[in-house]
């Protein structure tokens, strides 16, 4: 049998783990939705069922791919036959999840055209148009929508095909402590 190669640091694999666990989903609509649900309350509700539901799940899902060694249906299927079922939603679960994100990092590409655009006063930035004028331009133009989704797409497929250590790995290594400045950028401006 082939051996599966895996992440080659530590570092590598915690920051993978870390990308998909935050991820752009919870760092575009959290402070939304914290601010629209109770503020602190519900950052502490948050975090409990994160560290309660969100932990457990992700310890599991290693322990058995560790423990079979083999893919997310058949894994099931070692467990018993009665959870393939659960395999398959191991599948389809990512699959609805990219449909959401092909859209939202659709939007994060326009966005970093229309910056640098703006950066170098390109025809191609905001041309002074707010953010809300901004996306509004955006969401009416829907063939540029599906040209920035498939933008993505295409990155996310050159990466995935790079491998575990030669794509995912190479760029969590550096996106994710990259994003993590960006962050606190974003709240020194913010505070300021």
């Amino acid at each position: 049998m082939e051996e599966r190669k895996g992440f080659g640091t530590t570092f590598g694999f915690l920051m993978a783990a870390v990308g998909s666990a935050v991820g752009l989903g919870n760092i575009w609509g959290f402070p939304n939705k914290m601010g629209a649900n109770g503020g602190f309350t519900f950052l502490i509700i948050y975090l409990i069922l994160a560290a309660l539901c969100g932990f457990v799940v992700m310890v599991g899902e290693l322990a058995l791919g560790r423990k079979t060694g083999r893919g997310v249906v058949s894994a099931y299927q070692v467990l018993s036959k009665r959870f393939k079922w659960l395999g398959w939603l191991g599948i389809i679960a990512p699959f609805l999840i990219l449909s959401f994100y092909c859209a939202l990092g659709g939007y994060c590409i326009k966005y970093v055209v229309l910056n640098v655009g703006d950066l170098f006063g390109a025809s191609f930035g905001s041309n002074g148009l707010d953010g809300a004028g901004v996306f509004g331009a955006f969401m009416g133009n829907p063939v540029e929508a599906i040209i920035y989704g498939l933008i993505f797409v295409a990155l996310t497929m050159i990466i995935v095909m790079g491998g575990i250590g030669g794509g995912i790995e190479k760029v969590c290594s550096v996106g994710m402590p990259a994003l993590f400045v960006a962050l606190l950028i974003c709240i020194i401006r913010a505070c300021t």
